[in-house]
């Protein structure tokens, strides 16, 4: 059966939302791979790195509001998606205001908190895109999206989660935000004033494996977008 020209029109609108969510991680792999294309000539992080979350945030807006043979399952995860897309670009600014501020705890729990947001994101990124999969009939792409998403929850949200929530007992037993300001600060900005054997191979672990994990992740999706992209395009054809 041909489609009809109202189908055809959403599988052209849906098209248009893969480019541009396709764009915006491409420029989130941009920003990781090569962070010196997100700073100023006083090499501190400008205002451009949030645009990547801006447009994300504005995307999964445009995102169409039901699928058909998925309506509840995907009115869920797009929900969610658009929520922590658009706490993250919120909450962006401060993390990078962090950076000039390192002793303020309200910057500080900013900056967690935007990183706890943009792993979310990317978790139910994933789930979005194993929908739309199954939306398009693309078994492989399905499954590479499930098992994309497991992995970058065993590798990046389970430790990061377990991180901040050592960070926070560690400051509730202290009854000072001190070690908070210090913790975060070698995390973050790789200039932590303590001499922590274990404080240094968390920091390590944090910026190699969990982001390494992050930009795994953001890679494989890229890959699977581009494939459902062709899909959705000889659909429409």
């Amino acid at each position: 059966m041909n489609p009809t020209p109202a189908s055809t029109a959403d599988d052209v609108r849906l098209l248009r939302c893969l480019d541009a969510l396709l764009y915006g991680l491409i420029a989130l792999a941009v920003l990781l791979l090569w962070p010196g294309a997100g700073r100023n000539l006083m090499n501190n992080l400008s205002l451009i790195v949030v645009l990547p979350a801006i447009w994300l945030a504005w995307t999964a807006l445009r995102l169409p509001p039901t699928l058909p043979g998925q309506p509840e399952r995907w009115v869920t995860a797009r929900t969610r998606l658009i929520g922590t897309a658009v706490l993250m670009s919120a909450l962006q600014p401060g993390a990078l205001w962090y950076q000039h501020v390192a002793t303020s705890l309200y910057l500080a729990c900013n900056a967690m908190l935007w990183a706890l947001v943009t792993l979310t994101f990317l978790f139910e990124f994933a789930k979005v895109v194993g929908l739309l999969a199954e939306y398009l009939k693309g078994g492989p792409e399905a499954a590479a999206a499930k098992v994309t998403r497991g992995m970058y929850f065993y590798l990046a949200c389970v430790p990061a989660l377990a991180a901040a929530l050592i960070i926070i007992q560690q400051t509730v037993e202290s009854h000072s935000h001190t070690l908070t300001l210090l913790r975060l600060e070698l995390l973050f900005n790789n200039s932590g004033t303590l001499d922590n054997g274990l404080s240094h191979g968390v920091a390590l672990f944090y910026r190699f494996v969990v982001i390494g994990a992050v930009l795994a992740t953001i890679i494989f999706l890229c890959a699977i977008l581009t494939s459902l992209r062709f899909r959705l395009r000889r659909r429409i054809v």
